[in-house]
């Protein structure tokens, strides 16, 4: 998503990376910015994802930028709710912007390298272990399908990309032995295939549910 916050109020509607809010998160609302930064984080995409306070988005794609007209909430007052509540570490940042001469505040969201974040203990009604994903312009409870695609991300993310640090215990020493490994014999390969042969597992118990199912009508 651009960097110009100006187009993005002015002519982005929301989605996946961006959403609307008409007021500030008061402290009556704090359980609605955790869901609302978890969602965010979570969303299937490296971009930067922002929530622009002070703007009221209309059914008509039209918008009324309303501004903050009380005391602007101290970006250290909502870093601290998410620590306490929200693992792992969410990265991000809220600021003031002057838009149309009017105060507006800006969540960006970034770095959401370690997903899936969720709740680690109860908030209101949040419970510990919950997490929420937004997809376009609406949230949800993270899937098991999400879970697993995240974790097979992971693990494509950490496999070995052939480079290895090397050090020498003896200053004079003038050779290494190294054990030549096959390519199956990655630790991270073979998690993959684990977690693939789980999915597929899963996939067959699935298949056979159906098949009785079907063979009961």
């Amino acid at each position: 998503m651009t960097e110009n916050l100006d187009d993005i109020i002015e002519f982005e509607n929301e989605n996946t990376e961006l959403d609307f809010k008409a007021i500030q998160y008061q402290k009556v609302k704090f359980q609605d910015l955790l869901k609302d930064l978890m969602s965010m984080a979570n969303a299937k995409t490296d971009a930067d994802k922002y929530i622009i306070v002070g703007v009221k988005l209309l059914g008509n794609g039209n918008r009324d930028i309303l501004g903050i007209t009380e005391d602007f909430i101290d970006e250290a007052t909502y870093q601290q709710l998410v620590h306490n509540n929200i693992e792992p570490e969410l990265n991000f940042s809220y600021v003031s912007y002057q838009f149309q001469n009017k105060t507006l505040g800006v969540f960006k969201i970034f770095d959401s390298i370690d997903r899936p974040y969720m709740m680690k203990k109860d908030f209101g009604k949040l419970r510990i272990g919950e997490s929420f994903i937004r997809k376009g312009s609406h949230q949800t409870r993270l899937s098991r399908k999400d879970f697993d695609f995240y974790t097979e991300k992971k693990i494509t993310e950490k496999k070995f990309k052939g480079k290895i640090h090397t050090y020498f215990d003896e200053i004079n020493q003038k050779s290494i032995a190294l054990k030549i490994l096959s390519s199956g014999d990655y630790p991270s390969d073979k998690a993959a295939e684990n977690i693939k042969k789980i999915l597929s597992d899963k996939k067959e118990k699935l298949k056979k549910n159906r098949r009785n199912v079907c063979s009961i009508f």
